[in-house]
């Protein structure tokens, strides 16, 4: 009989400490602010070097992306035309329509100039401008399309040489009333000078 008594006295323990245990794990939703206390303590301890590593290697992360940002922006910008290119460039423009003006050949003019049809060099002569749909694709970041590239030159290389070396794999190009700076292989635009002011006058 004490040994009954004691065996159900100890499950009574038992129930009763396991029902606690179970209580002390829920977290009390009504009182806000309390933190709940469902981690063991191997978790919080290890737990929390690991979010701190993490958060080291995020900001890491963060702080080199950051940088390449700096750097892209920066690349971009150089690779843009610079205040003194884009003056030496609209300068040998000017001093070119001048030349042609004053030049009564019409042969050598026509000779000069085939960077387009020859229809849209008599409307822009004229003072026309070119289609809407090449002045779209002449454009930051679009890329040229092949009969745009076959119907754009070079610029001269008395212009070539006033200007400073370009990076591998850039060119820069006439296009009817403009002047871009594009990259060799796919033919995208990097930079664009309009002259249209300039050619028209």
């Amino acid at each position: 009989m004490l040994n009954k008594r004691v065996r159900i006295s100890a499950l009574a323990m038992f129930l009763l400490l396991s029902a606690g245990a179970v209580q002390a794990a829920k977290p009390e939703a009504n009182v806000a602010g309390k933190a709940e206390h469902s981690e063991s303590f191997w978790d919080r301890w290890f737990g929390r070097a690991e979010k701190v590593q993490r958060t080291d290697a995020d900001d890491r992360v963060e702080a080199k992306k950051v940088k390449e940002k700096k750097s892209e922006h920066q690349q971009k910008s150089e690779r843009n035309f610079s205040n003194s290119e884009r003056s030496h460039i609209e300068d040998y423009y000017r001093a070119d329509v001048a030349k042609r003006s004053n030049k009564k050949d019409k042969k050598k003019q026509k000779n000069k100039s085939k960077n387009m049809p020859y229809g849209l060099q008599k409307k822009l002569e004229r003072g026309g401008q070119l289609p809407p749909g090449w002045q779209t694709k002449v454009a930051r970041g679009e890329v040229l399309d092949a009969d745009i590239l076959r119907h754009s030159e070079r610029i001269p290389y008395e212009l070539e040489r006033r200007l400073p070396a370009l990076r591998d794999g850039e060119e820069i190009r006439r296009v009817g009333d403009k002047v871009v700076r594009v990259l060799e292989g796919n033919g995208t635009v990097i930079d664009v000078i309009d002259l249209a002011d300039i050619i028209l006058r």
